[in-house]
């Protein structure tokens, strides 16, 4: 017997086998692309960035994640500037209440919700141009690349 014969008894015509053979087609499609568009996703440059002094520019586009958030997000690339964009949000710091006062970061998500900066991706004594906290976000799915903590001047 036809293995089409088959499986038209099983889904009652040949039409239904070709309407499920389609529909599968397209899922894999789809997540094809899904998969190559986040693994493509590039930070978006804005047109103000253009307005900043060159050195500032030069500052962002030479960001790279600390040693640490490499071996632990296993990218295959490091640099925060190109894959991640800027978040502006609210920044705090909470101290842990030990002995030592041990700081840890978070930021205020679009939702109101806050969340910890992870310990590797913050740059300590390394102040942006600004001295102003700043945080890189991956677009394609929201992982905190770069943090660094404000600073005074």
């Amino acid at each position: 017997m036809k293995l089409v014969d088959k499986l038209a008894r099983r889904f009652n015509t040949t039409n239904d086998v070709i309407l499920e053979a389609i529909c599968a087609l397209a899922c894999i499609i789809g997540m094809i692309l899904v998969i190559m568009a986040a693994k493509n996703a590039h930070a978006v440059y804005k047109p103000e960035y253009a307005q900043l002094p060159q050195v500032v520019q030069d500052w962002y586009k030479n960001q790279k994640m600390t040693p640490a958030a490499q071996a632990r997000m296993k990218k295959g690339w490091t640099s925060c500037c190109e894959h991640g964009d800027v978040y502006k949000t609210q920044f705090r710091a909470l101290d842990d209440g030990t002995k030592y006062g041990r700081e840890s970061w978070w930021y205020q998500k679009k939702d109101g919700t806050w969340k910890q900066i992870p310990d590797d991706v913050i740059h300590w004594d390394e102040p942006a141009p600004d001295y102003q906290a700043t945080l890189f976000i991956y677009g394609a799915t929201g992982e905190e690349l770069c943090f660094y903590p404000p600073q005074s001047e």
